[in-house]
């Protein structure tokens, strides 16, 4: 266990590991607002701090997360409708758009 921990943290501690985590992160957000902002009929509120997101729902959350897991985007059923969204801190951009794809399509579906 503490060889894992100790290769975790040789991850986490290399030069701009965590100046990226924060790129990808608000890039992220600025993403999902401009899905919010397309479709306001389905999205009430962006939220969350870094890679942590939350998405409220205007409509129950079951239906929008049975759609994420029909496409494998995996997500967090939380409070308030909202559906919660928690990818790897080694994310990459381009999966953040495979996800954003996912997410609009799903909203496009719904309204």
């Amino acid at each position: 266990a503490t060889s894992v921990g100790n290769a975790v943290l040789d991850i986490i501690l290399e030069k701009d590991f965590l100046k990226n985590v924060v790129e990808v992160g608000e890039y992220f957000s600025s993403e999902l607002e401009k899905i919010k902002n397309k479709y306001p009929e389905v999205i009430e509120e962006v939220r969350g701090k870094g890679l942590l997101k939350g998405i409220k729902l205007k409509k129950e959350n079951t239906e929008f997360l049975n759609e994420l897991f029909q496409e494998k985007l995996l997500a967090v059923k939380a409070s308030d409708n909202v559906v919660r969204l928690l990818p790897p801190l080694i994310v990459t951009k381009d999966e953040i758009n495979k996800a954003v794809i996912i997410i609009e399509k799903i909203c496009e579906k719904l309204t």
